[in-house]
């Protein structure tokens, strides 16, 4: 679900990481809390999720912000 709401929209790696940061709770939060708000980490904090959890939206809220 994240992909589909965030990751497909053509806005900046940033803004894509402040959603992802935005997103997440828990354990995946502190998974990705290291993370710099920056473009440059949106893609390893993503695969981060991923390589521990199996399937990031399991773990990321449907709609970023709520």
């Amino acid at each position: 679900m994240f992909k589909s709401i965030v990751d497909y929209w053509n806005i900046s790696l940033n803004a894509k990481m402040q959603h992802l940061q935005n997103s997440v709770m828990g354990k995946a939060k502190t998974t990705i809390e290291g993370y710099r708000y920056s473009g440059d980490s949106y893609k390893k904090a993503l695969s981060e999720l991923e390589f521990r959890f199996g399937k990031p939206a399991l773990v990321i809220k449907a709609t970023p912000g709520k």
